[in-house]
């Protein structure tokens, strides 16, 4: 008897655990590495107007009293129920956005039921659980489709100049594309924009590892994109250095950034809050609206951009340039 007893600080400890990070997030002094979208979406829920964090809370104590009270089959059973509901809220996340704190929360979840499962099968005369359970199994699964998708996130774009979290506006060109050109030129300076390479052409990655090197010597972002152009090829060996494999990865995140924004080519544009030059063109209608006229005119329709941008910035119809549709 005083083994089992003694077995059952396994789930007692977890749990306990687990109701204390709970108690921190509902009281506001959540963990702050948590930094994901979910993490924001998820964190004011609530069921029945009652916070996710106070359920945690109530749950983690529960399970930590059947522990305390040494009732493994019953501690099994509520720890089973929860780990299932953990695992409703796993699919939810994977196919909405994932929070790193609620999988720590799925974390002591499925360490409370295992340790549960240990000291059922020592109640019950056996040195351990009997196979595996297929609620771990299928609570694995969903957590590292989440895992997986955090760590997606967290390692996100890559900017070859600008400030990611900052900017307003963040730019993806290819170096070998004429309009991307034309763009990085209009924005280069702009404190507000990152600019973010991607490789559109097999050249592309002599290009970008060469404006790496120009920016680092001190140039800005269009002096070292028309430096660039003319960057020479290296020995196929090179492919293999450390700092260029991470720059084809690099590469490849800002691409398939690209293609899961719906977008199939480059220049692509994403803007936080509104455009500046929308709010140019929109202060231009009014004051044309406000401005009172001389004599009756037949109305003439407005361009939908500025006309003092340049076509590919300002015209909806921008051209870009594709793996398939190269600029010409």
């Amino acid at each position: 008897m005083p083994e089992k007893h003694a077995f059952f600080f396994q789930p007692l400890f977890f749990a306990l655990l687990g109701a204390v990070f709970c108690f921190l997030s509902v009281q506001g002094n959540e963990v702050n590495f948590c930094t994901t979208a979910g993490c924001n979406l998820y964190h004011d829920v609530t069921i029945a107007n009652i916070s996710m964090w106070w359920i945690g809370l109530g749950s983690f104590c529960f399970l930590a009293c059947l522990a305390l009270l040494s009732h493994p089959a019953l501690g099994l059973f509520c720890s089973a129920l929860m780990l299932l509901a953990d695992i409703g809220l796993l699919l939810l996340m994977s196919i909405t956005a994932p929070c790193v704190n609620c999988l720590v929360v799925a974390i002591f979840f499925a360490l409370t039921f295992r340790a549960f499962r240990k000291a059922h099968a020592l109640a019950s005369g056996r040195t351990g659980p009997s196979g595996t359970s297929w609620l771990l199994a299928l609570w694995l699964i969903f957590f590292c489709i989440n895992f997986g998708a955090v760590l997606r996130s967290e390692l996100g774009s890559w900017a070859i100049s600008g400030d990611n979290q900052e900017a307003r506006v963040h730019l993806y060109f290819s170096p070998s594309c004429p309009h991307c050109q034309d763009a990085v030129s209009y924005y280069a300076g702009n404190v507000e924009t990152a600019f973010y390479p991607v490789k559109e052409d097999a050249d592309d990655i002599y290009r970008i590892h060469a404006m790496q090197e120009a920016l680092s010597s001190g140039m800005n972002i269009e002096e070292a994109l028309k430096d660039a152009q003319n960057a020479k090829k290296w020995e196929m060996w090179l492919d293999f250095h450390p700092e260029i494999l991470l720059l084809n990865l690099r590469i490849l995140r800002n691409k398939a950034h690209v293609f899961l924004a719906g977008s199939q080519g480059v220049p692509f544009f994403e803007y936080r809050g509104m455009p500046a030059f929308v709010v140019k063109d929109l202060r231009q209608k009014r004051h044309a609206l406000e401005t009172p006229q001389s004599s009756p005119e037949i109305p003439v329709q407005r361009p939908s951009f500025s006309p003092d941008l340049p076509l590919e910035l300002g015209n909806p119809t921008t051209e870009q340039c594709t793996g398939t549709s190269p600029c010409p």
